[in-house]
């Protein structure tokens, strides 16, 4: 009769144990919510199924501007035949933050702005000459949209697009007397591709409960009846520009900076450039990974070949490294 007992009061405990956690951990039985309040492009809503009743989400308003900030470390190498016969070569850092805003005439339209400003101290192969190089880089552009969903939600994102981009920057030799400095400034188009696949993490990170009576600052809801659960997807996210046709600035070859600006020597400082003199391009790939309500963690690669060929001097700037930041997601 004892052990009868013992075996019941087991029972009991481990009832109760499983009854608090099924009380606090995620949903298991889950449906997608339909309608007005399908998925959107990062936050997906779903109904609970607990304890035989149903809990969803109210007065959802879907976040439409995605805001990245992304700080990067890695090894940049540069040629500027006005300076130097020499390549250079060393550690470079750089800040970016990219905007993006669904389109309020065109749902499938996305527009973009940008600002990168990247930094590199370079040295050449003797070690006894250093170069100081920095860039701006600002964008504006727009990205069409098509989707594959699953059950409703969002799988694979692709992208096509353009981007006005605008650059300057300079380039200051630690071994030149007479002409230390390269200033740069540069006005480009290109086309733009995008592609974003979605899957699933690890199921304690991509369920978040929200309690009852919460709203967000963001305005993602207003009333959340009884507390809900929300499914935040994992991301990979990739961006390659290729600069298509545009003008830049560039002393002629044994060209001052003093003739050029003191004396007023132009000669055909401004220049037409195409994949022909200028072959460029630039990609960054980063995985989302959700940490909160609205919040991403962000961790990917970023490189960048800039490359030119005119008035007879020749330069290139190719920078590979590593970005780690955070993409919040807003309704504005």
């Amino acid at each position: 009769m004892n052990h009868l007992r013992r075996i019941l009061f087991l029972c009991s405990v481990v009832l109760c144990a499983l009854t608090a956690m099924a009380d606090c951990a995620l949903p298991v039985a889950v449906a997608d919510t339909e309608g007005a309040n399908a998925p959107s492009d990062t936050v997906q809503w779903r109904r609970v199924y607990k304890w035989g009743k149903v809990r969803r989400m109210k007065d959802v308003t879907p976040l439409n501007v995605q805001r990245n900030w992304l700080f990067g470390a890695g090894y940049g190498a540069i040629y500027d035949s006005y300076l130097s016969p020499l390549d250079y070569g060393g550690p470079s850092a750089s800040v970016g933050m990219q905007n993006e805003r669904n389109a309020r005439w065109n749902d499938r339209v996305t527009s973009l702005a940008r600002f990168d400003l990247s930094g590199t101290y370079a040295t050449n192969p003797g070690g006894n000459g250093h170069f100081y190089d920095g860039q701006l880089d600002v964008g504006f552009g727009w990205v069409y949209n098509w989707e594959r969903r699953y059950y409703h939600r969002r799988r694979l994102t692709l992208g096509l697009g353009g981007m006005a981009d605008f650059s300057g920057g300079g380039t200051y030799s630690t071994r030149n007397g007479n002409n230390p400095a390269q200033g740069r400034a540069a006005f480009s188009i290109s086309p733009v591709l995008r592609t974003r696949y979605y899957f699933e993490g690890p199921r304690g990170l991509r369920l978040h409960y929200v309690p009852k009576e919460h709203k967000l600052q963001s305005g993602v809801f207003s009333n959340c009846s009884g507390g809900c659960y929300m499914w935040r997807p994992w991301s990979v996210q990739a961006q390659l520009e290729l600069p298509l046709v545009g003008v830049m600035f560039s002393p002629q070859y044994g060209q001052s900076y003093y003739e050029l600006f003191s004396l007023g020597q132009y000669d055909h400082n401004v220049r037409l450039t195409y994949p022909g003199n200028a072959p460029s391009a630039r990609l960054q790939a980063a995985l989302h990974v959700p940490v909160s309500l609205n919040t991403d963690f962000v961790v990917g690669y970023r490189g960048e070949a800039l490359q030119s060929h005119v008035n007879g001097l020749r330069r290139h700037s190719w920078q590979n490294g590593v970005v780690i930041g955070f993409t919040r997601y807003l309704n504005l």
